[in-house]
């Protein structure tokens, strides 16, 4: 299962390791949480992109915006260890599907929108990609 929410959202060296609908009253719409992790061997410094040591498992869970999937609003879940780098000290680990490239799904998003907004009122493309314009 995880193989296949790792080809459909394009999260490569991650492991999916949970994929449900969150049904808050504190959000407008349900959310499909994708909880992930890095894999093992994976972690390196966030500055010099070193391979490193794990030295804790950081300070919680951060959460970023993914593309939609269908109808449902995709969120993107993942504890932010930190590492021992030789050269750099201790430092939060790299967000391997973060990464800037031009396969990466972030950029592919930012082009999306920006397409769409070219294309559109700044209204109608904040309603399409659910976000709030201000």
């Amino acid at each position: 299962m995880d193989r296949i929410f790792n080809q459909l959202l394009n999260v490569k060296d991650t492991v999916v390791e949970d994929v449900c609908i969150v049904d808050s009253p504190l959000r407008p719409e349900p959310v499909l949480e994708v909880r992930v992790r890095p894999r093992r061997g994976m972690l390196r410094c966030s500055r010099c992109g070193r391979k490193c040591s794990g030295y804790d498992r950081g300070g919680g869970a951060r959460r970023w915006r993914h593309q939609d999937f269908g109808c449902w609003r995709v969120e993107l879940v993942a504890a932010m260890p930190r590492v021992d780098c030789p050269k750099c000290g201790v430092v939060v680990a790299r967000v391997v599907f973060l990464q800037i490239g031009v396969h990466s799904m972030g950029t592919i998003f930012q082009q999306h929108r920006r397409l769409v907004s070219s294309r559109n009122c700044v209204v109608g493309s904040a309603a399409f990609f659910l976000v709030i314009w201000s």
